[in-house]
């Protein structure tokens, strides 16, 4: 049984490690704090697997269990199971009980510093090379201000990306495709919350970040591009009664606003519309608008500096739908 320790704070790098041991011919099961128990141990330690004879065990986020746990958990890291090829230990960082532990390798996942630019660009350049693309000079700049420094919002970008660039992504195909393509789950968020609906913008919001890896970064990005499509319409609707397609089509051509969105804030309805269109500018002065501008670009920074998203949005969603109501 091979021991491996893998420390460190970069969960992509950790996660591609991990790749390299998993076989179609080999079990490998993971262990956490959620599922540890003694008959959990006992069968995965001591008996081999009803379909596999061999199996890799992976004990994730060791530095999270409590000490009851680690306690049940360090008798098995001592002995030496023939059947189990390799005992993959993850840490954030190598705790007083590991290192009595003889490992046969040790491995080290570091993220850069968050005031090293260089490097991060250098580790952006790493990731796009995992998934055979070749980056523009500037585009790792403009991953890490539109995304921050989260090198798993980074990857599944550039993988996004690499769908729609032949080999190599331009800063031009960064800024064009990057957080733009179509998303009709955000479309109806920013909508619910444009038209003040609290209720429904809680239960999509909810739906949308209960999903794995959700990327808040993506929201504020689709929310601020939202929010100046609304401002540039408000602006130059001149506040009309009633709007029409005409009127719609005409907006639209003049201010380079999809004629969607521009029908969707003139209130103007189609019988097939999931959801009722609602008049902006009835709810809606030029200075909320840029009040909001400000509030998302604000809750951008916090995020990646490291403030818990769902709370800063759930702030800003009472705020303007709770406003002139």
């Amino acid at each position: 049984m091979k021991k491996i320790l893998i420390t460190g704070d970069s969960k992509l790098k950790i996660e591609l490690n991990l790749n390299q041991y998993t076989s179609e011919n080999i079990e490998t099961i993971y262990i956490s704090k959620e599922n540890i128990s003694e008959e959990k141990l006992q069968n995965t330690f001591e008996m081999t697997g009803m379909f596999f004879s061999e199996k890799n065990v992976v004990v994730k986020d060791f530095s999270s269990i409590n000490i009851k746990q680690k306690n049940m958990l360090l008798k098995y890291f001592e002995e030496d199971y023939t059947h189990i090829i390799n005992l993959i230990i993850i840490s954030e960082k190598e705790s007083k009980e590991l290192k009595k532990i003889k490992f046969d390798e040790k491995k080290i996942f570091e993220l850069p510093k968050p005031w090293e630019e260089e490097k991060w660009e250098n580790y952006i350049i790493e990731i796009a090379d995992t998934i055979n693309i070749k980056l523009e000079k500037d585009v790792p700049s403009y991953l890490l201000k539109i995304l921050g420094k989260n090198d798993k919002y980074i990857y599944q970008e550039l993988q996004k990306l690499s769908i729609y660039c032949d080999g190599k992504v331009t800063y031009n195909d960064v800024v064009e495709i990057s957080l733009h393509i179509e998303k009709p789950e955000l479309e109806d968020l920013c909508y619910y919350i444009s038209t003040k609906n609290h209720k429904d913008t809680l239960e999509l919001f909810n739906t949308l970040t209960a999903e794995k890896d959700f990327n808040y970064i993506g929201i504020t990005s689709y929310m601020f591009n939202y929010y100046l499509d609304l401002y540039k319409v408000i602006t130059f609707s001149q506040k009309e009664a009633k709007a029409n397609w005409n009127t719609v089509k005409s907006i639209s051509g003049k201010i380079k606003v999809s004629s969607t969105r521009v029908r969707g804030f003139l209130g103007v309805s189609f019988k097939n519309d999931s959801i009722k269109k609602v008049n902006h500018d009835r709810l809606y002065e030029k200075e909320e608008v840029q009040e909001i501008l400000i509030e998302i670009e604000q809750i951008d920074r916090k995020i990646k500096v490291g403030e818990t998203p769902k709370i800063l949005f759930l702030n800003l969603f009472s705020k303007i739908c709770m406003k002139n109501v």
